[in-house]
């Protein structure tokens, strides 16, 4: 094989993976998307808890009439 008379150089940049890593950032996007999916999940679970204590006071009030209803 014959020489084509390339000269690479190379330059030495002087940085070191164990010490030259930066720490890592926090997302602040992915923060406020977290919050904001948790803030949606509490206000569904105050609909739910709301909306099973209105079913309970309705089967409550119609058991109470249907309790009424037989004894009279």
């Amino acid at each position: 094989m014959a020489t084509t008379g390339t000269v690479v150089t190379t330059t030495k940049l002087g940085v070191d993976a164990e010490t030259d890593q930066q720490p890592p950032q926090p997302c602040i996007a992915l923060e406020v998307m977290n919050e904001t999916m948790v803030d949606k999940g509490v206000a569904e679970s105050k609909k739910e808890e709301q909306f099973l204590e209105m079913m309970v006071d309705k089967g409550v009030a119609e058991a109470e009439k249907e309790l009424l209803f037989v004894e009279t």
